[in-house]
């Protein structure tokens, strides 16, 4: 099975840290990379390898058939601004695009890597990007 690399250990810390607070996000980051970044999952420059598991591109047939419907702005994440960040924490234990997704908002080099690893085009890549901004804002605690 091909491999990409994606996000570091701070890296992941800055993505967690997009939607919980910095100190919450490093112990999450590290919880992560514990329970999912075994040594045959992290490279040598300590970046975490997504495994490609399928043989069809999902995410180009996706952008030929076009690109959706209008998006809202309910995300379906709004719950989780009135949550903790160790119930946030505990939400992020598992490894989905949601993690990819908020990887590729830190920095534009890891975006990079992200859609890549993805084999996204451009246009889908950024997209998805949006998509994710909407999200990280629709789970940050509002204030009364």
């Amino acid at each position: 099975m091909r491999t990409s690399p994606t996000f570091t250990r701070d890296e992941l810390a800055q993505a967690f840290g997009l939607i919980i607070a910095a100190t919450a996000a490093k112990h999450w980051a590290e919880e992560w990379l514990a329970r999912f970044g075994g040594d045959e999952d992290i490279d040598e420059k300590g970046r975490f390898l997504y495994t490609h598991w399928e043989t069809a591109r999902p995410s180009v047939i996706v952008h030929r058939m076009g690109e959706g419907a209008e998006s809202t702005d309910v995300t379906g994440y709004e719950e989780y601004s009135h949550q903790s960040d160790d119930a946030i924490g505990e939400f992020l234990m598992h490894f989905s695009d949601f993690h990819l997704n908020l990887a590729s908002l830190v920095s534009p080099e890891l975006s990079e890597r992200v859609r890549i690893a993805r084999g996204d085009t451009p246009q889908r890549h950024e997209h998805r990007k949006a998509q994710m901004r909407k999200i990280v804002a629709s789970m940050r605690p509002r204030t009364p």
